[in-house]
């Protein structure tokens, strides 16, 4: 039986079928020593194939995925995706944007005229918030702050995960509890943030993505922590879970608190 040289995963089970060329775990060459050339260009190798495995083999990859081994990896991979699909996104919006561009000065202009008669102090301040208007929405800026934003929310997602899990996932069982570490519950989220690649679909792009992500990370935590899909769901949506129920409790009192003011008042 051989193995992979660089990750160790078995390459044959014995069979007479040839040993491949690549590694089916980690896209790396399994024939030992390698070319300076392609040498530097394993990582982006490696990076593409990850991003397709998870995307079209998510059970295979999340079950052979190992849960220790860094966190260096997979942020750069996260945030590298997620990245590249905001940067598509907003190339798009960029196109779609001449357009609306266009039409939103129209409307300004009119407005202008308008208020040209009306006060001319009124037409400077008009003219500086359309052009506040057209940066915030069709600048770079959401691009620029995506690798941070996109760190924020995979720790704080990473957390609630981590929470969820620590409390469905059963001791003792296969998937025991030293599976179920922050580091491993932010290996789940980091590349169940593949599907994010997808906002390049123009239009749909976003919404599709975020589906995606979700489904992918339920797929990723029932693997990984060897559970249930109604476990799996509830861990990987746990931070959402969490909202959703924090604003219906907080919903719920205000109700009692408004209907015991109205009847005070009646």
């Amino acid at each position: 039986m051989s193995n992979c040289p660089n990750c160790g995963v078995s390459l044959s089970d014995g069979s007479s079928e040839p040993i491949p060329s690549a590694c089916p775990n980690c896209g790396r060459s399994t024939r030992g020593e390698v070319s300076p050339l392609e040498r530097g260009l394993d990582p982006i190798r490696r990076y593409f194939h990850d991003l397709w495995q998870v995307i079209t083999r998510p059970t295979l990859f999340f079950r052979r995925m190992p849960v220790s081994g860094g966190v260096s990896g997979p942020l750069a991979f996260a945030l590298i995706t997620h990245w590249l699909g905001s940067a598509m996104e907003y190339l798009w919006k960029l196109g779609i944007g001449g357009v609306a561009s266009e039409y939103l000065g129209s409307l300004f202009r009119m407005a202008t005229d308008v208020a040209e008669v009306d006060s001319p102090g009124r037409t400077a301040r008009l003219m500086e918030v359309r052009d506040q208007v057209l940066h915030w929405i069709w600048g770079a800026g959401s691009v620029i702050a995506d690798p941070f934003l996109t760190m924020v929310s995979i720790l704080f997602t990473t957390m609630f995960v981590f929470v969820g899990a620590r409390i469905l996932v059963t001791p003792g069982k296969q998937g025991a509890s030293q599976e179920v570490t922050f580091e491993s519950a932010l290996r789940i989220v980091c590349f169940g943030m593949s599907p994010s690649i997808l906002a390049v679909i123009p239009l749909v792009g976003p919404v599709i993505a975020s589906i995606f992500v979700a489904i992918v990370t339920i797929v990723g935590t029932r693997e990984v922590y060897r559970i249930s899909t109604s476990r799996a769901v509830v861990v990987a949506l746990f931070p959402k879970l969490l909202l959703v129920g924090t604003i219906m409790i907080g919903l719920f009192f205000a109700i009692i608190a408004l209907v015991k003011i109205v009847a005070t008042a009646f």
